[in-house]
Formats: C-alpha cells, sequence, structure tokens
C-alpha cells in the first residue's frame, strides 16, 4: 500500500498530465457558443454549458483549472427565487461573478415572478452592483424593477433587452437612462413602452439593430426612434392593432424627418390586427442596401411599396410577404408584373396574400425558355406562392417549375432548391412543392356542388409549346 500511496503522488494520471493553459482552452472551446443576436440566447446550449462545467469534476485539478478560468462563469441566467432558496442562489450568484473576475459578463434576469419577495432584493441588490460589467443583458421584470436596475454606468454593454412583464398596468420605462452611460451599446430591445416614453433616454446614433415589440399607441416616439437611429443595419418591429388616431399625430407634423439608413440590410415588420396600412411607414424609409425584407400583417403593395425598390436602388435578395389584413397584397397583375421586374436580384421570394394578381401573364414571364432574355427573377431559388386565385392554369404552373428546376449548363437563371404553391378556386385546388430530389410533387382536386364533394384532378393534354 505504501509503495502504491508513492506511486500515485509521484505518477500524475494521464489527464492531470495536460498543461495548465491547453487544458483551460479546451474547457472554453467545449462551451456552447451563444449567439446573442437571439431574443432567447441563454436557453440555447444551457444544457451543453453545464455539461461542460462537470468537467471540472474529472479531477482536482481540473476543478482548480475550471475555478481559475473565469470566461467559464462569466454567462448566466437568474430566475426568480422561491422561498427558502434564496440564501443558496444568492450564494451561488455571488460565487459565480467573484469567479469570472474581470471578465464582461452576459446575464438573462427573470424577475416576472416573485420579484417583489424581500428575500429575493438581496439579490438584487447585488445584482445591481455588478451589472456596469455587462456586456449582453436581458432583464423581463416589472417596470419599476427595470427602471430600479438601470442606473449607473455600462461602459462594456453591448446589446440589452428591456421586457416588463406587467402588461395592463401602465408599463413604462420613461425612468431608464442609457444615453451616455452605454457607449458601445449595439442592440436594443424594447417591449410595452408606452407613448410617454422619453425617446431621449438611450443614445440611439451607434445603434445597429433595434428590435421593439409594442402598442399602437406607442407609434409616434416609434418614428422619432427611427429618426435617431442613423447607423442601423437591422429594424425587427412588431406593432400590434394600429390605428389612423395613432399615426394621425406623425401624419400631421409638417417637419417630420425621413431618416437614410446607409447600412440598413435587414427589415422586418409584424403588424398583427392592424386596420391601417403599414407600408407607407416602411416606404417613407430610404434604405439603399436593403437585402431582406420580410412583411405580416396589413401591407398593400400599391402605392408605396411599389415605388420604394426603384427610388432606392436596393438589391433585395428575399422578400416574405404574409398579408392578413381586410385587402390583399396586390390585385392588378400589372403592378406585381413591375414590382418583380425591380427585383432582379431576388434569391427567395415568399408571398401569401396577392390572389388574384398572380396571373398566367407573370408565370410565363417566370418560364425560362432558351433564346429569351425576359425572364423575370432570374437569380430566384426558392420560390413559395400560397392561396393564387384560379386566374392561372395548371400547366402554367406545372411547366414554369420545370423549367426552373431542369436547367442546361451555361443558362445565366438559377435553379431552384425549393418551391411551394398552393391555388384554390371555385372548381380546382392545388399543392406543388419541390422534393429532396429535384421531383415536383403534386395533389389536385375538382371541387364539386360548392365544395359538396372532391374528385380526383386529371390533368389536360400536355400544351405544345408555341414558342
Amino acid at each position: 500500500m505504501a509503495s502504491f500511496n508513492w506511486f500515485t503522488r509521484h505518477h500524475a494520471a494521464p489527464i492531470d498530465r495536460i498543461p495548465v493553459e491547453l487544458l483551460a482552452e479546451i474547457m472554453i472551446i467545449a462551451l456552447p457558443h451563444f449567439n446573442f443576436a437571439r431574443h432567447n440566447w441563454y436557453f440555447h446550449g444551457e444544457i451543453k454549458w453545464r455539461d461542460t462545467l462537470r468537467l471540472a469534476g474529472v479531477s482536482s485539478r481540473w476543478k482548480q483549472v475550471a475555478e481559475n478560468t473565469p470566461y467559464l462563469w462569466s454567462r448566466f441566467r437568474l430566475t426568480g427565487i422561491r422561498p427558502g432558496k434564496s440564501k443558496a442562489k444568492e450564494l451561488l450568484m455571488k460565487t459565480w461573478i467573484s469567479r469570472a473576475r474581470a471578465v464582461p459578463l452576459s446575464l438573462s434576469v427573470d424577475l416576472s415572478w416573485g420579484s417583489t419577495n424581500k428575500l429575493n432584493m438581496r439579490c438584487l441588490n447585488f445584482l445591481k452592483d455588478n451589472l456596469h460589467r455587462c456586456q449582453h443583458l436581458q432583464v423581463k421584470a416589472p417596470a419599476h424593477v427595470i427602471s430600479a436596475l438601470i442606473h449607473g454606468s455600462f461602459p462594456q454593454l453591448e446589446t440589452v433587452r428591456l421586457l416588463p412583464c406587467d402588461r395592463g398596468f401602465d408599463p413604462t420605462l420613461r425612468d431608464v437612462s442609457l444615453c451616455s452611460t452605454a457607449p458601445r451599446m449595439q442592440l436594443i430591445r424594447l417591449e410595452s413602452i408606452t407613448s410617454d416614453f422619453n425617446v431621449k433616454s438611450f443614445s440611439w446614433s451607434g445603434i445597429t439593430e433595434l428590435v421593439l415589440d409594442i402598442g399602437s399607441e406607442a407609434f409616434v416616439p416609434y418614428m422619432a426612434m427611427l429618426a435617431e437611429c442613423t447607423n442601423l443595419h437591422v429594424l425587427r418591429v412588431t406593432m400590434a392593432q394600429l390605428i389612423e388616431e395613432d399615426v394621425l399625430p406623425w401624419l400631421r407634423r409638417v417637419d417630420r424627418p425621413r431618416p437614410r439608413y446607409e447600412k440598413l440590410h435587414t427589415i422586418e415588420v409584424d403588424a398583427p390586427g392592424s386596420y391601417c396600412d403599414f407600408s407607407f411607414f416602411v416606404a417613407w424609409l430610404f434604405a439603399p442596401s436593403l437585402r431582406r425584407l420580410k412583411l405580416c400583417g396589413c401591407v398593400m403593395l400599391y402605392p408605396d411599396l411599389i415605388k420604394m425598390i426603384p427610388r432606392d436602388g436596393c438589391m433585395l435578395e428575399e422578400l416574405i410577404v404574409d398579408q392578413y389584413g381586410s385587402e390583399p397584397f396586390e390585385s392588378e397583375e400589372e403592378h406585381l408584373l413591375r414590382f418583380f421586374e425591380s427585383l432582379p436580384d431576388l434569391r427567395r421570394l415568399e408571398i401569401c396574400g396577392i390572389t388574384d394578381a398572380f396571373r398566367a401573364d407573370i408565370i410565363k414571364r417566370l418560364t425560362f425558355k432558351p433564346g429569351r432574355n425576359d425572364c423575370l427573377l432570374k437569380k430566384l431559388e426558392s420560390l413559395k406562392i400560397y392561396w393564387l386565385g384560379g386566374y392561372a392554369g395548371y400547366w402554367d404552373i406545372q411547366l414554369m417549375l420545370e423549367s426552373r428546376i431542369r436547367l442546361g449548363k451555361g443558362t445565366q437563371v438559377a435553379q431552384l432548391e425549393d418551391a411551394e404553391i398552393t391555388m384554390r378556386c371555385y372548381t380546382q385546388k392545388h399543392h406543388w412543392r419541390l422534393g429532396d430530389n429535384g421531383k415536383i410533387w403534386h395533389d389536385g382536386y375538382f371541387i364539386h356542388g360548392g365544395g359538396q364533394w372532391l374528385s380526383g384532378f386529371v390533368a389536360d393534354r400536355r400544351p405544345v409549346d408555341e414558342d
């Protein structure tokens, strides 16, 4: 036994022979990658993060290395504290933050329940004293708690998400101030701001990504924010139940600014339950670098959006439209055709809500034929069109899809990699999709008796190519 103890003291196991610097680097590399642009960055990879920290239990030496590698402890999530567990969580949080040392912190704080518990406030006060070290911060809590936390200097803060959870109780962030205290801030996400929101609370000039989930009563401060965000790269907005009364104060302003964004490449707008066409306010922005445009809700092509692309000269690559307003996205084929002609660089097209505008003439222009130079959307790789009307025939769509997936070498038209089209009229219903092997799958039915019964679809004889 004595000889065995002497051997273990003088001959370390292979896992304990790894140099300290290399072992620390291995632990860091094993950590999951977090994309802080995601709203739920703290959730993705959370289990793998715990698994990585279990490496500290391999041996006492590995534990010592882990505890002295600050980066391993620089990210965590604090949730509401149940009575009886707050002391343990407070101790754990203090240990975690102390081990992070001088490394910038990435914190997600969820105090949406139990936040008024007195024991919880002890953790809150300790957290407040360390928020100045944050690089990425997300806080979901009552508005007054957020206002109490967000004070002081934040010299390293780059992304911040402030999510008041007390909807229905007039939440407001008017007391929050990050104007001159967070010079490195790039991403802001705000929810539940009201009409009296103080736009001057934030320094907007350095913001590259703005994410908002707000009600229509905040429309005026929303437009004021956009005027201040001159360096935007990404804009994502959800504005529910937009009505004319909330828009009129802004429309009546003679001196309302019209911002120009030289670097804005992504606009995503969702306007659920709105009775006001939101496309006017999208087209109000100048975005010559726009590459991705996603519009959901009450949006119409004519007269504003149809002018936006040629006016700004942007080379749009992705267009996603989900129109669920009272009117279609577009009902005139002429307007839709002109719009498509202004999108020569489009690679992804997804539209639901164009109904009667997508007719045979447009489909024939989308059909590739050798020797013709008027083919629409030559760079298109993904095409999804839902709920077409009955103004295009079965063979029009079938031949168009075939022509875009069976291309010879040397053609200047991109091959479709993904496609799905649905069509319904009074007498027929069709569904096309492109399989993984490049095969076109089709389901179709004849509709009889006003929809009382269906029968299998049988296509007419394949038409002769007129060209």
